[in-house]
């Protein structure tokens, strides 16, 4: 069902596009602080699905060194947002 046929009216559909839309523009300032490990490191986990183990086999690192990268990653962000 889209936000359409819930109901809604033309004002609340726009005030949640727009909500929808600031929040797009903070995530992407706040993933544009980030280094550009920590930045790939976020994306492969949240947009492509895979796991912190699936990540290291990939970079070919130690896997501690990528649990500290996300870990600081998360970090940041929940300070930024």
């Amino acid at each position: 069902m889209t936000f359409a046929q819930s109901g809604a009216s033309i004002e609340e559909e726009y005030i949640e596009n727009e909500k929808n839309i600031e929040m797009t523009l903070r995530i992407e300032k706040a993933l544009s602080k980030l280094t550009e490990r920590q930045r790939y490191v976020v994306k492969q986990v949240f947009w492509e699905q895979k796991s912190l183990r699936e990540i290291v086999r990939e970079l070919g690192v130690h896997h501690s060194t990528i649990a500290q990268t996300y870990a600081a990653a998360i970090k940041k962000l929940k300070k930024l947002l």
